[in-house]
């Protein structure tokens, strides 16, 4: 472990050893503006909760080819891949169904599963991200229980990018990019289409004697498009969008001598609107969305070959109140539909919620509060109402306002999914929603170059959902047993200087601790994790290095007399060279550059050592 903190060190430092140079043309950025964080725009030092905002350069600069890889190594989430094919995520220590995803604000969660692949979603379709930490339910509803993660798409900025890359396990990728606006109208409009192999050697632990094989079955084929088209005046704007994917893939067996040929369909068609009128004492916003989607699973070993749909529509209508003295009000109500359709549903499913909100910010003087409530009704086969509170504070701890306090405390909640009540066999109709408290407290410090976060943590969650082997039958059951409380700190520290005119150093640093105790199972979560990069850049060349480290996790195994297994803790590097020659750019990244042998999920090992080369011409 010395020479990897030896790298983390090297990696978090760099900037700061040329911070002491002599300083020609410090870089000043304006502050970042963030709706997520209370339903209302406010200055990310001034909200309530931790905020990290990924804009398009940073995304740009990331080289990363899905949101997954992006919010693995650049923010505090844990991202969970199980071999490479599917990914989820973990926030505090939540579930990846606790955590709330949106698109533009409007939730994109499987109403089956509860969750989503975040493997399947082009960073090229995204302008910039939003992750918000703590529990948001009083905002946004069901889900948000360990934060929420906006993915935003809108942008005006005269943009074309032309993308191609080629890499090891048969990476082949192509994308375009443009926006632009002509007077009071904008669009924009994304394509990315990305292949792979994935049959990368590994050790079979589940043959003997254990040997090197290559992996069967891992290939992936995607398709994604994006559009929107935008009007706007002086008082009213309206903006129409559409995404439609489709994606091909082959979910591998590990650590087997059976290859059972499994594979995996995803295909779903979303549109939505939103439409803001604004008045000299506030604004109206409407919002719309539809989904139709079908998933395809076909594992010839077991004779299965299960289709399942689903159409899922949501609309919100918000009144927005800026007229009344140091109170900024927004108040509303949703509704949506879900109709589902599987095999292994009973029937077709249908779901009907309901939401009044109401959240605010009140300023005396340096501080400023944040109260929120929010009632949900959902209506399937019978009522449920949930009532979340929360309430936030910000103080300004000097006259600059760059030495801010924070704090949250807030209630949170997840219903239970469609397959948690109704999956056959084994679906408990009887669930209740997982419901829980949530607290942090926090200090953020910005100047010009340097911006430095600490934040504590503390959630309880009851009725948590967990899947059971039921006694004298084949089959596994959920039940609302687990209580878990999850504990911690994060801190992060973000650097951006500009040297000379020719010189510009970017660096991030975080740093994040989860102690999670549990009635149940052991929660597949590490304790530690450490992140840090970066990114040097020099007249036309740039050179950028990262690196992680996740902790000993715990995960359940039966075959251990304690119940438990520790996997071993997981250390990756990558690095970047980048030659930038407006407007072509050529970058070579090496992932996983020390080679090491890894797995998030107990049998499904991850990539080695991987080379990527990716060709770029940007006109702005």
């Amino acid at each position: 472990m010395t020479k990897h903190f030896a790298l983390f060190i090297l990696v978090a430092t760099l900037p700061f050893a040329a911070a002491s140079a002599q300083v020609t043309d410090s870089t000043i950025t304006l502050p970042q503006l963030t709706v997520t964080a209370a339903r209302i725009p406010i200055n990310i030092m001034d909200a309530p909760v931790r905020t990290q905002i990924l804009d398009r350069r940073m995304l740009e600069e990331s080289a990363a080819s899905t949101v997954a890889n992006l919010l693995g190594s650049r923010t505090t989430l844990y991202v969970r891949s199980y071999g490479g094919v599917l990914s989820s995520l973990s926030q505090r220590g939540s579930t990846a169904s606790q955590v709330l995803v949106l698109l533009d604000g409007n939730p994109i969660v499987n109403p089956t599963a509860g969750q989503l692949d975040l493997s399947l979603l082009p960073l090229i379709l995204i302008n910039s991200i939003e992750v918000i930490s703590g529990a948001s339910s009083p905002l946004y509803g069901s889900n948000a229980v360990g934060g929420v993660i906006n993915l935003q798409t809108a942008s005006s900025l005269p943009t074309l990018m032309l993308r191609a890359g080629t890499g090891s396990w048969g990476h082949r990728d192509a994308s375009i990019y443009a926006a632009g606006a002509r007077k009071s109208v904008s669009g924009m409009l994304s394509v990315d289409l990305y292949q792979s192999t994935g049959n990368f050697q590994y050790l079979n632990q589940g043959v003997t004697p254990e040997r090197f094989v290559s992996r069967e079955g891992a290939d992936q084929n995607r398709q994604s498009i994006l559009g929107s088209l935008a009007w706007k005046n002086s008082s009213s704007q309206v903006r129409f969008s559409g995404l439609y994917s489709d994606a091909e893939r082959g979910i591998p067996t590990i650590n087997s001598t059976t290859p059972d040929s499994a594979r995996q369909w995803d295909e779903s068609m979303r549109v939505w609107a939103d439409a803001t009128h604004d008045w000299h004492w506030g604004s109206l916003q409407v919002k719309t969305q539809v989904e139709n989607a079908k998933l395809r699973y076909v594992n010839p070993l077991w004779q299965i070959d299960d289709t399942g749909r689903y159409l899922d529509t949501g609309s919100d209508f918000s009144l927005r109140l800026t007229s009344i003295p140091n109170l900024d009000l927004i108040t509303g109500f949703a509704a949506g539909y879900a109709n589902v359709r599987h095999p292994n549903l009973e029937d077709d499913l249908r779901e009907y919620r309901l939401a009044a909100y109401m959240s605010g910010a009140h300023t005396w003087n340096a501080v400023k509060v944040y109260p929120s409530v929010r009632l949900d009704n959902y209506q399937k086969d019978q009522a449920i109402w949930v009532f979340t509170p929360r309430l936030g504070v910000n103080i300004a701890l000097n006259s600059a306002s760059t030495l801010n306090l924070k704090g949250s405390a807030g209630r949170a909640f997840r219903m239970p999914t469609f397959n948690d009540r109704f999956y056959q066999p084994g679906g408990n109709p009887d669930l209740r929603p997982e419901k829980g408290w949530s607290f942090d407290v926090g200090m953020i410090w910005t100047s010009p170059i340097v911006q430095a976060e600490l934040t504590a943590f503390s959630s309880h969650m009851t009725d948590q959902i967990v899947w059971q082997p039921v006694e004298g039958e084949y089959f596994w059951s959920p039940v609302n047993i687990l209580e878990v409380t999850n504990r911690g700190l994060e801190v992060s520290l973000k650097h951006e200087r500009r040297i000379s005119p020719q010189l510009r150093i970017n660096s991030n640093a975080l740093w994040t601790y989860t102690n999670s105790e549990g009635t149940g199972e052991a929660r597949l979560v590490p304790r530690h994790q450490i992140k840090a990069f970066t990114d040097v850049q020099w007249r036309f060349l740039a050179f950028q290095v990262g690196a992680q480290y996740s902790g000993v996790q715990l995960v359940a195994d039966a075959t251990m007399e304690s119940g438990v297994r520790e996997l071993d803790p997981i250390f990756l590097a990558d690095t970047q060279i980048r030659l930038h020659f407006s407007p072509v750019t050529v970058r070579l990244l090496f992932d996983n550059v020390l080679d090491n042998h890894y797995e998030f999920v107990p049998a499904n090992p991850m990539a080695p050592r991987s080379v990527r080369l990716d060709l770029s011409l940007t006109l702005r």
